[in-house]
């Protein structure tokens, strides 16, 4: 009985490996073969799509910059009198936000660009180191030092803080594969809300005053990695109230005064 059982499974099995011919087993092959390639094929495109997003990453990633400027050109224009700068310094850091995800042509980002802080100081030529014989107490050392405080000169301290506007950038060599395709130009605008100090200390005189000013810049810039040169044209204007006013001639003016301010600046930035 065991071996009619065994002779009959036998039968059923040889019948099921003739019934398989050759053609359905190349078929099920191809088949296999298909979606394997369909699987790399995806596969590639991940990576490809992983190694553009990585490239753009190293182009406009590093939105975070730091920026030092120095102002050749800086002035001031006050009751019809315009004053120049001895020497104008500035930092500035901010972010810049950039859209879309993939380049517009693969080379083009737009986006909105925060200047955190920006803080600037100017020394004017009209104020420098005049000398006084006021405040005479009979102390050489303590006169001296009153003197130098009443001839600082006149001084200009912006400070700005939560400045918006668009930017634009492109990266003309972003599809090659060398390291020209991290050089990119920028260009941006900005409305920059800017608490405003001035000094005025010469002649024996010492006045100080301040002002909510409305600042705006344009600038431009090339950068290549984490490096960047620019040029920016700042202006703007505030209208100034009296804080503290010491003359030798006693007269007081507490009114205020329209300042309208304008400076060229050239800079270095750093993005992290």
């Amino acid at each position: 009985m065991k071996r009619f059982l065994l002779l009959i499974l036998s039968a059923a099995v040889y019948s099921g490996i003739v019934a398989q011919t050759p053609s359905d087993s190349t078929e099920i092959l191809k088949q296999e073969l298909e979606e394997a390639n369909e699987m790399l094929a995806e596969k590639d495109l991940e990576i490809a799509r992983l190694e553009r997003e990585s490239k753009w990453a190293g182009i406009w990633g590093k939105g975070k910059y730091t920026m030092i400027s120095y102002a050749p050109s800086a002035s001031v224009k006050a009751e019809g009198i315009k004053e120049k700068s001895s020497f104008s310094f500035a930092i500035s850091k901010g972010n810049s936000y950039f859209f879309p995800k993939k380049p517009i042509a693969g080379l083009l980002k737009v986006g909105f660009d925060m200047r955190w802080t920006d803080i600037q100081v100017t020394k004017y030529k009209k104020g420098e180191y005049i000398t006084t014989d006021n405040w005479n107490t009979g102390n050489d050392d303590v006169d001296d030092m009153l003197s130098d405080l009443k001839n600082l000169g006149v001084w200009d301290l912006h400070i700005g803080a939560f400045g918006v506007g668009p930017v634009v950038s492109v990266a003309p060599f972003s599809m090659m594969d060398n390291g020209a395709r991290f050089l990119r130009a920028t260009l941006y605008f900005h409305y920059q809300p800017t608490f405003g100090l001035h000094l005025v200390s010469q002649d024996g005189d010492l006045k100080t005053s301040m002002a909510y000013c409305n600042m705006f810049d344009f600038g431009g810039k090339i950068q290549y990695r984490a490096i960047a040169l620019g040029v920016e044209n700042r202006w703007g204007s505030g209208k100034y109230s009296e804080i503290i006013s010491f003359e030798d001639d006693d007269e007081d003016s507490h009114g205020k005064i329209k300042r309208k301010f304008s400076s060229f600046r050239v800079y270095v930035a750093f993005s992290f």
